[in-house]
């Protein structure tokens, strides 16, 4: 903030004040006074007891929405898939082979077009679950990395968080409200103007599945000075600390004993985090092994097999958007999924594809 545009304002309002008086004068400002006597009046007069005694029943928030909206789900397909990519030195690498299961939601009268998608996280062990806050922090304020047939690109990241901006109306990733490391899903969601879903809903999944750079050091470091300094703030009030403890004791019930812990053992994770960004932290080791963490924590999300839970993806649009869903899938499946690496870790062998549709 500007102290001295601070000061400028307040010389204004008070010149404004100043000509209103000079306007209205003595008659216009008592006028003024009555009627602001009056409204107090009648705002603070109670309500007739006839008033108070008469039933009122609640709104049917659900009959409202279906008299705006008419909506028709779809399960489009579920799918799983397992293919062998060729890298540069002639070894096989698994792509992504997690079980997707994709919906659609009509909307009639709708201009905009959104993408939700849920990845359980259930199956993340809790030294990687820890930098779930981070990952959300950093997935769509980091530079893309776009790797060609011949070159790579690296679009700065000031840079591809505009482009974002410009081609979407809104978009985000986190946990929800089960918060931190204790949260058993993770969710990335974009809503697009109707006519640019074809090309802005495989831009959003790119960048959060492929092109986001997490081993930038400098995001890296922004990123993790930010949650520091938010987790310092909020461990000085004692109503988020409560609020915390309340959403991770009905959240995450296997973490029911953590709640007040939360935000502390946070803080501890991003103070381990900023010495291993630091000159010595790099000289021991403990950079790489933080950056590999975060790419095994993406991968895991959104392309571990091993789960039984699959990755959940939502279409809601108009008619056109329904009409031209299958494409849309077909395209995020061609461009995103089966380019995104599945964890090194992970051996499982998923099921072959199936798909089914079931219209309600």
């Amino acid at each position: 903030p500007s102290e001295e545009r601070a000061a400028a304002e307040r010389d204004e309002e008070a010149r404004r004040v100043e000509d209103m008086r000079a306007r209205l004068g003595p008659e216009g400002l008592a006028a003024k006074k009555a009627a602001l006597d009056d409204a107090v009046r009648r705002n603070e007069t109670p309500p007739p007891a006839a008033v108070l005694e008469r039933a009122v029943t609640p709104p049917d928030i659900a009959e409202a929405v279906g008299r705006m909206f008419r909506v028709t789900h779809t399960q489009l397909a579920s799918s799983s898939r397992q293919e062998q990519s060729t890298t540069t030195n002639g070894a096989s690498s698994s792509t992504c082979t997690k079980p997707r299961a994709l919906f659609v939601d009509s909307v009639e009268g709708t201009r905009f077009c959104r993408l939700d998608v849920a990845a359980s996280t259930r199956h993340v062990p809790r030294r990687l679950r820890q930098y779930l806050p981070l990952l959300e922090e950093l997935l769509f304020k980091a530079p893309a990395r776009i790797e060609e047939t011949a070159s790579t690109i690296v679009i700065p990241w000031e840079a591809a968080v505009e482009e974002l901006r410009r081609e979407t109306v809104s978009y985000g990733a986190g946990t929800g409200l089960a918060g931190s490391g204790t949260a058993d899903a993770f969710f990335v969601g974009v809503k697009v103007e109707a006519e640019k879903r074809e090309a802005s809903i495989p831009l959003v999944a790119r960048r959060a599945l492929l092109e986001a750079q997490l081993d930038d050091p400098a995001r890296l470091k922004a990123a993790v000075a930010k949650l520091a300094l938010e987790l310092a703030s909020e461990l000085r009030d004692g109503a988020s600390v409560a609020r915390t403890a309340l959403r991770a004791a009905t959240c995450a019930a296997g973490d029911t004993n953590r709640g007040l812990l939360l935000a502390p053992l946070q803080k501890v994770v991003m103070d381990r985090a900023r010495f291993a960004l630091s000159p010595v932290g790099a000289a021991l080791g403990y950079r790489s092994k933080l950056l590999r963490d975060l790419e095994d924590l993406r991968s895991l999300i959104f392309c571990d097999p091993t789960t039984g839970a699959p990755l959940k993806a939502r279409l809601t649009g108009d008619a056109g958007a329904v009409a031209a869903s299958a494409a849309l899938f077909e395209t995020l499946e061609r461009t995103v999924f089966d380019k995104a690496k599945a964890p090194s870790s992970s051996k499982t062998t998923t099921p072959p594809m199936t798909t089914t549709t079931t219209t309600t």
